[in-house]
């Protein structure tokens, strides 16, 4: 499952406020571009680009399945990576879509 689909999921709405939503998705659009002006990038720039994006990703959505949205950020942070990543050498397009 891709984060954009998380955050579109009917579970899910409701759950997750728009500002947190917009934040994830702003750093999805960022992580999207730069993955397409460095196809050729190296293996450790493409994971360090992926945790970035876990850092943002990974507190929001496990507020939402502890089903406390207004914890602070940074709570209970959930593992993104283990369920998307371990597919290959690196993350691809649509780990993090």
């Amino acid at each position: 499952m891709s984060i954009k689909h998380t955050l579109n999921d009917q579970n899910v709405q409701g759950k997750i406020s728009e500002s947190d939503k917009q934040t994830v998705l702003n750093k999805v659009n960022e992580v999207e571009s730069w993955i397409s002006s460095h196809e050729s990038g190296e293996t450790a720039e493409y994971e360090a680009k992926q945790k970035e994006l876990e850092r943002i990703f990974n507190p929001i959505i496990s507020r939402v399945y502890q089903g406390n949205p207004g914890a602070a950020a940074g709570a209970g942070c959930g593992n993104f990576q283990g369920s998307q990543a371990q597919s290959g050498p690196g993350p691809n397009v649509d780990e993090i879509d």
